[in-house]
């Protein structure tokens, strides 16, 4: 999961660099899609983490606990 998390932040910072002299992002307040899509990409890697986290806490607390 994470190496392809990586692959993708390394695509989109190549398409960045080659698109960046379509779009200046000084002329416009958004962020650009390229941004916004990293972020989108982090935030779903991040949950992906925690989710994983919290999956192996309820793992760890069932076998440890087995009768609750």
């Amino acid at each position: 999961m994470a190496f392809s998390i990586g692959d993708m932040l390394i695509l989109l910072c190549r398409h960045k660099k080659l698109s960046r002299h379509l779009h200046s992002t000084r002329l416009s307040p958004k962020s650009s899609p390229g941004i916004r899509d990293t972020l989108t990409i982090l935030l779903f890697f991040n949950i992906f983490v925690l989710m994983s986290f919290v999956d192996s806490i309820v793992s760890w607390s069932r076998t440890m606990f087995p009768d609750n």
